[in-house]
């Protein structure tokens, strides 16, 4: 009954970790899961702020070119396989 005041007293808004943090404030020693549980079996959810999605690209922006400064051939051998170059070390200068 005590989790669903608080909740009844934050306008319905906060989760678990906030009427938890509000009931130890009150002087209630209870769990964090035991009050989510709880709100979970009275069918009471808080207001999640927007899902965060990260900015990795920028629209419309072309992606930079580096340079193969040392023209470098690429070797494609096989599947799944790239051949950057062949090093032959011999004994004789």
């Amino acid at each position: 009954m005590k989790v669903r005041k608080v909740f009844a007293e934050t306008d319905e808004v906060y989760g678990a970790p906030r009427i938890h943090a509000q009931l130890a404030r009150e002087g209630t020693d209870v769990d964090r899961k035991t009050v989510a549980k709880s709100m979970l079996r009275q069918r009471l959810e808080g207001i999640s702020p927007k899902k965060f999605t990260p900015v990795t690209t920028i629209p419309g922006a072309d992606p930079c070119k580096i340079p193969d400064r040392i023209e470098r051939g690429w070797d494609r051998g096989g599947l799944n396989r790239v051949l950057i170059c062949r090093h032959h070390l011999s004994s004789h200068r």
